[in-house]
């Protein structure tokens, strides 16, 4: 069997026992000022369809922060937000987190850092808080929460008078939100949600991987890195 008949009955494979890659789909939506949820279906829009978020005065100062500390998706998200926005707007004001998290100790660390809205409004109004702020000359905190998930690995093994091919699939999920805070008016600004899926698929023809990878993760990244990238570029002087 030559090499382009064996990839060939691998395609068939791909379609009759484990499913071809489906299209990665991806789903935004704004995250509502002051307040700490997703507004209302209806509000959403697919890839290619911007969200928009206020502008963000970049020159006094931001820092991006993960939601859950000490996770490696959390830690990611962050690093993609951050990344987007030095792109976006090279010349807004960067926080370090770790400098961050070390001024405030031990308010932000992974067991007392707040989790919900009334908890971080409270915080921000403490008067050493605010201090500490006004220090590190920072006024917003952009609040990042990255996910994946992979869904139950199917796979399956043919074999036929030419030899034997195993083929599987997987989903895979990736979700990224981005909160921006003002912790000088101690309150929402406002931010991003976005969700992407996929199917990816792996084929084995003989001792040669084939491997097709939904990239849901960059999805996400894009998606919620250029909203957050354009909203600091559009308040901030060049």
């Amino acid at each position: 069997m030559t090499p382009l008949s064996a990839l060939l009955r691998a395609g068939a494979c791909c379609v009759l026992l484990a499913g071809c890659p489906a299209p990665t789909t991806t789903e935004v939506k704004p995250i509502a000022a002051s307040a700490g949820t997703a507004t209302p279906a209806g509000t959403e829009g697919m890839a290619g369809e911007r969200v928009e978020i206020p502008p963000i005065a970049g020159a006094e100062g931001y820092v991006v922060y993960p939601a859950v500390l000490d996770m490696v998706d959390q830690e990611e998200a962050a690093a993609c937000i951050a990344a987007a926005i030095a792109r976006d707007a090279p010349q807004a004001r960067a926080i370090d987190p770790a400098r961050f998290r070390d001024a405030l100790y031990p308010w932000m660390e992974p067991t007392t850092k707040p989790r919900y809205e009334d908890q971080m409004q409270a915080l921000a109004r403490m008067p050493q808080i605010q201090e500490r702020l006004s220090q590190l000359e920072l006024r917003y905190l952009i609040q990042v929460d990255g996910r994946r998930n992979d869904g139950t690995y199917r796979g399956t093994t043919a074999c036929t008078g030419a030899g034997c091919f195993s083929a599987g699939s997987q989903s895979m999920a990736s979700s990224l939100s981005a909160t921006v805070w003002d912790l000088r008016e101690i309150r929402a600004l406002g931010g991003i949600d976005a969700r992407s899926s996929g199917t990816g698929v792996d084929l084995v023809v003989g001792i040669i991987p084939i491997v097709f990878i939904p990239y849901t993760g960059a999805r996400v990244c894009t998606e919620a890195g250029d909203a957050i990238g354009r909203a600091v570029a559009a308040g901030t002087p060049k």
